[in-house]
């Protein structure tokens, strides 16, 4: 980091931001599916659910809903493969 100027160290990406967010709410919603099947965020999954197809209050309908949390936000990477 010696030659690198002051102005470019801390540059944030936004390809990076966007898998970053892309993941958490990919999990959020993946855990949120398997919680409600409790009976708990029943409501939250249901919004989702119009969405998300074939998200429900199910273990494979949580994967499948984060699996579209991740998808969701893929338009602000999907330029690039790997952060760099």
């Amino acid at each position: 980091m010696k030659n690198v100027p002051k102005s470019q160290k801390h540059r944030l990406s936004p390809k990076c931001l966007g898998l970053g967010i892309g993941i958490v709410w990919g999990l959020a919603v993946l855990i949120t599916g398997w919680i409600s099947m409790t009976g708990w965020g029943s409501d939250f999954v249901s919004i989702l659910s119009s969405m998300y197809t074939g998200y429900e209050s199910s273990f494979v309908g949580g994967i499948v809903g984060g699996i579209w949390g991740i998808l969701y936000r893929r338009p602000t990477w999907m330029g690039n493969r790997y952060c760099s």
